[in-house]
């Protein structure tokens, strides 16, 4: 985020209350010179929650707005929270002549260099260029990376019908009407089926409101597959691949300034594999997380290593 070719846009990370102070000293110092990025002590987000049935449900744009006043009266570590309260102003009480977009970014996420600054532009052809604009618009990343703890590999992954939660961007439409807004309790992996079928349906306004986006550069995003994932899906890959994994490492190191040796972030979430294990299945099933009964098994699968004696090993 540090090095995005744009730096128009906030960041704001959401953080427990309650974390350690070591951990978010250390947070404070990394982004403190950046006056947009805003650490928030604030754990409260429900816009992607999952009900005790493991079933996804989000919030529609009013809850959303609400929400955002709600983050405005949490405890700000670092930023310069004027840009934060104008932010909010744009957001939800401004007209609908600014282009407003919006993302979420998971922690073990990562998005490409230049990925907001190729966004920004497509807003501004899609709403700005065109006589006949929608009332909101969705844009997917086509093709990503995926990084595997239990391996140490990326593996391309490349999607024509289906939208990852990382770089999912929307132009907010602040109507009053909720008629006119964006499927917002639509899940991401829905998203792009659901819009694509039945534009007339969400009232997107002209013939599409999605678009899966194809980077020149290839991946647009990475993503890691580790223990500390809430859905653990996919942590253990059944085929990792073992070829071109030099070009892999010199792309992610060009094209999304990721530098620090991963063979020691490995080693140490294989080091600590149960403690992290314990920690995560603690969070499932509860409020705002997800529920997923295969998630639970693996998880508790291994916390058991530690009483086994193989701690570290990956099962």
């Amino acid at each position: 985020m540090i090095q995005q070719s744009t730096q128009n846009f906030i960041w704001i990370i959401q953080t427990d209350p309650q974390i350690a102070k070591e951990i978010k000293h250390k947070l404070r110092q990394l982004i403190r010179p950046h006056p947009h990025f805003f650490l928030v002590g604030y754990n409260s987000d429900k816009s992607d929650n999952y009900d005790k049935h493991g079933n996804h449900t989000s919030l529609s744009f009013e809850d959303f707005a609400m929400q955002a006043k709600d983050l405005l009266k949490a405890p700000v570590y670092s930023g310069n929270v004027k840009i934060l309260r104008q932010a909010y102003t744009l957001c939800c009480s401004g007209s609908n002549d600014i282009l407003l977009l919006q993302t979420r970014l998971d922690a073990d996420d990562g998005l490409r260099l230049n990925y907001f600054e190729q966004i920004q532009q497509e807003a501004r052809n899609t709403f700005l260029k065109t006589p006949s604009f929608p009332n909101w618009y969705y844009w997917c990343i086509k093709h990503h990376l995926e990084w595997y703890a239990s391996t140490n590999r990326w593996i391309p992954v490349q999607h024509e019908k289906l939208c990852i939660t990382p770089g999912t961007p929307v132009r907010i439409e602040k109507r009053k009407s909720k008629e006119t807004g964006p499927p917002w309790t639509l899940g991401h992996d829905k998203l792009f089926k659901e819009i694509n079928n039945h534009p007339d349906k969400y009232n997107c306004g002209t013939a599409s409101c999605i678009r899966l986006v194809a980077e020149d550069a290839g991946a647009g995003a990475i993503r890691s597959r580790t223990w500390t994932s809430a859905g653990m899906m996919n942590i253990f890959p059944d085929n990792p691949q073992t070829s071109h994994q030099p070009v892999f490492k010199d792309f992610v190191h060009r094209q999304f300034g990721l530098t620090e040796d991963l063979a020691v972030l490995q080693l140490y979430l294989q080091q600590h594999i149960a403690e992290i294990a314990k920690d995560n299945l603690e969070g499932q099933c509860t409020y705002g997380h997800s529920c997923k009964l295969s998630s639970v098994e693996t998880l508790q699968r291994l916390v058991e290593l530690q009483y086994e004696g193989r701690k570290g090993q990956i099962p």
